[in-house]
């Protein structure tokens, strides 16, 4: 410290310039640096956006009589729908740092859940990659009250081959001209099948759901359609109350 004596902080700084170390410490530390002003701005904007959205959901639920479930709870309902491990789910959330969980409560999965007529209703977004762009769907589902003991899928004439060689089932129809012409059907229990589609009201509420969205689809356990979109922007007062028409009627 005694060679020290007599030299200001000035002093001090000058010499390491005049050394070139703040230099090669700038030099060393600046794309650091950079990409840091460049990061940081844009994490800001989009957790900015992300609170806006969820706001906007929020008063979307409200006018729907539908209820924001997000956080911890909407994790956990959310690997439930996808049929994941909720436990595991959990367990990554519990572990994780504070600052992670309350980032994840603020912007994270939501889900909208309510009941309309006694039939369960859950909304939620989902995204797919399509080539280099992210496109995200709105998926609108009514949960049957009495799951169907046999595997089934009726839906629109569109992309039904391909859903149900994916589940192995067998393509039938019921000998009505106009359902067996805009609409699919397959089940492991064919019987089971044709005695659920020979009720009128359900076969007139699927044609009506097919009518208005060509992505419905009527399954052992849900009644869904699946549009492009967000939860604040799609019609999802229309979607809700055309699939718990039909739930009602299975």
């Amino acid at each position: 410290m005694d060679a020290l004596e007599g030299f200001s902080f000035l002093d001090i700084v000058k010499g390491f310039i005049d050394a070139g170390i703040l230099g090669a410490l700038a030099g060393a530390f600046m794309p650091i640096l950079v990409i840091v002003a460049i990061i940081v701005p844009i994490v800001v904007l989009s957790i900015s956006r992300a609170k806006r959205r969820r706001a906007e959901t929020r008063r979307r639920a409200e006018e729907l009589g539908l209820r924001l479930v997000s956080g911890r709870d909407g994790l956990v309902d959310y690997a439930r729908l996808m049929k994941k491990d909720s436990e595991a789910a959990l367990l990554g959330y519990d572990q994780a740092p504070q600052w992670v969980r309350s980032l994840s409560d603020q912007v994270g999965i939501e889900l909208l859940e309510g009941e309309r007529d006694g039939v369960k209703l859950i909304a939620y977004e989902e995204t797919t990659r399509s080539g280099s762009a992210d496109r995200t769907f709105v998926v609108a589902k009514a949960l049957l009250k009495d799951p169907l003991p046999y595997r089934f899928m009726v839906q629109a004439e569109r992309g039904f081959v391909k859903v149900a060689k994916l589940l192995g089932l067998r393509d039938m129809q019921i000998g009505e001209e106009e359902f067996d012409r805009k609409a699919r059907i397959a089940a492991d229990d064919q019987a089971a099948a044709y005695g659920l589609l020979s009720r009128a009201p359900l076969k007139n509420a699927l044609l009506d759901l097919f009518d208005a969205y060509p992505s419905g689809y009527l399954d052992g356990e849900s009644v869904a359609v699946r549009i492009q979109g967000s939860l604040a922007t799609v019609a999802l007062d229309d979607m809700l109350n055309r699939v718990v028409k039909v739930a009602k009627e299975v």
